[in-house]
């Protein structure tokens, strides 16, 4: 997308009485006593600071694969418009949906292994002769299989904990918000590693410019300060924006103390 130049004024309103005073007209006869009457009205004293700056996107977001794979579909390309939810690209599936099996086959052990240490563990506090007699518990016997339980468990816990991991990684890349493709990272049989980003989604609605404000204009910016910024492609229009950021720090320019400040554009309703 054409960056395109920018002029902001960031308008910062103070709060200000203004007296005016008018003076009945008399003859020169008139006693001391006349009437003077004043007039006072509270307004709005608007302080202009004018910057100039680039426009750029201000909400981009890079969308990465949740896991490791051959790539088989990218099914967007730069500048294409994509609505939320859209699938962007998608991986092989075979090895993803291998590990899944494989996950749900140790729970499945797991659990398996639980059970059998739940009926060991009876079978030690409620223990019989050869002749099916009950017979007194072995209190280290019960504490054993007790401490067996208790690893099954925790065993059972893992598994379960990774495959809903597993579960939740998809082999797709979704778009998380409708935008456009900024950019694009691979292509169709590109072995990728989990992490690695596919593309860049950005938001055409979205802008933000940074300027310079010098350090005693910056004492009237804060943060929410109401800005006008008219692009000088588009001289007739003006955006209205708030201030978002400001530097904490300023950098020194011939001599004078500047502060950068980000200026983001207000959604249109």
């Amino acid at each position: 997308m054409k960056v395109l130049k920018a002029i902001v004024i960031i308008l910062v309103l103070c709060s200000v009485t203004v007296f005016s005073l008018s003076c009945a007209s008399k003859p020169s006869t008139a006693t001391p006593s006349a009437n003077q009457t004043a007039t006072v009205q509270r307004g709005n004293l608007v302080v202009d600071i004018t910057a100039s700056g680039n426009l750029a996107l201000s909400h981009k977001t890079d969308l990465a694969f949740e896991t490791a794979g051959t790539a088989v579909e990218v099914l967007v390309a730069v500048g294409d418009s994509v609505e939320e939810k859209q699938v962007l690209a998608r991986l092989d599936t075979s090895d993803w949906q291998r590990n899944l099996r494989t996950l749900q086959l140790a729970v499945i052990r797991a659990e398996i292994s639980l059970k059998n240490a739940q009926q060991a563990l009876e079978q030690a506090e409620e223990p019989t002769d050869s002749q099916g007699n009950p017979i007194a518990p072995d209190p280290l016997e019960v504490d054993m299989k007790e401490l067996g339980v208790e690893v099954a468990e925790a065993d059972l816990e893992d598994a379960q904990e990774v495959l809903d991991e597993a579960k939740n990684v998809s082999p797709e890349v979704k778009a998380p918000f409708a935008g456009f493709i900024a950019n694009v990272n691979v292509a169709a049989g590109d072995e990728v590693k989990k992490g690695t980003v596919a593309m860049t989604l950005a938001d055409p609605t979205q802008f933000e410019t940074q300027v310079l404000v010098n350090e005693m204009d910056i004492l009237n910016v804060k943060p929410g300060t109401s800005a006008n910024v008219t692009a000088n492609a588009m001289t007739m229009l003006t955006f209205p924006a708030k201030v978002t950021w400001i530097s904490p720090t300023g950098t020194v320019q011939s001599g004078v103390v500047n502060y950068k400040v980000k200026v983001q554009l207000e959604s249109p309703q």
